[in-house]
């Protein structure tokens, strides 16, 4: 089966306080469903690991359209305290995806879950590139 890319441009700017923002990507709205079997992230400027001023980003399938999120399928952090690292301007951050929480319905969508811990010391730009593959109809 053929790996389809779907790139999304991921542009949160530090609003200095906590604060949450979610972006959706939508998935084929065909009869099979799919399933993300790689995902990366591409900073567009670096941003330092920090342990009170950081990004963590979840990536959710959805269980239909307008559905409600499921368990992180993976993510990155920026956050030292939690195993967290900085990002390099154009450095890749491959993301492990889970297989437990990767299957995403026809019509649903991938939840991009980003959450800013203290006050982030930069924006977090860059593109993210999410590899989806259709699975058999059920």
């Amino acid at each position: 089966m053929n790996t389809e890319y779907i790139y999304y441009h991921l542009l949160v700017a530090a609003s200095g306080s906590d604060d949450s923002t979610e972006a959706y990507v939508p998935i084929p709205a065909d009869s099979s469903p799919y399933e993300v079997v790689s995902a990366v992230f591409v900073p567009n400027v670096a941003v330092t690991a920090h342990g009170s001023n950081h990004w963590t980003v979840a990536l959710k399938a959805t269980d239909g359209e307008a559905g409600t999120p499921g368990a992180s399928m993976g993510g990155f952090s920026t956050d030292s305290g939690s195993g967290g690292a900085s990002l390099a301007a154009g450095d890749k951050v491959a993301i492990t995806v889970s297989a437990a929480a990767a299957q995403a319905v026809a019509g649903g969508a991938i939840q991009i879950d980003v959450n800013e811990g203290g006050t982030a010391p930069a924006n977090l730009d860059g593109c993210l590139c999410i590899g989806i593959r259709k699975l058999p109809p059920a």
